[in-house]
């Protein structure tokens, strides 16, 4: 098992009791032995290794297909008076 010595810092939530015991249950089942923390700390970066790869790609590219569709056309950046002034005036 891989030693982290880096610094840590403490981090606190609270829970109900069946919340509680749920993360005991998880954190048995497999009978790898580890503290909560240790569990819930590595509940918590798989849960970032996902989001990092597999949600983050999907708002990034949902980001940059909205920035596409907001940025305004010619047409309301010249407030639309240079084509149809000539036309209607």
């Amino acid at each position: 098992m891989k030693t982290d010595l880096t610094p840590k810092v403490p981090l606190t939530i609270r829970v109900n009791e069946s919340f509680f015991q749920a993360i005991d249950r998880a954190r048995t089942a497999t009978g790898v032995r580890q503290t909560r923390s240790d569990f819930v700390r590595n509940a918590v970066t798989s849960y970032l290794v996902y989001f990092e790869r597999k949600v983050m790609p999907t708002l990034r590219r949902q980001h940059e297909e909205l920035r596409e569709i907001d940025e305004p056309i010619d047409f309301f950046i010249t407030s639309g008076t240079d084509e149809y002034d000539d036309l209607f005036w």
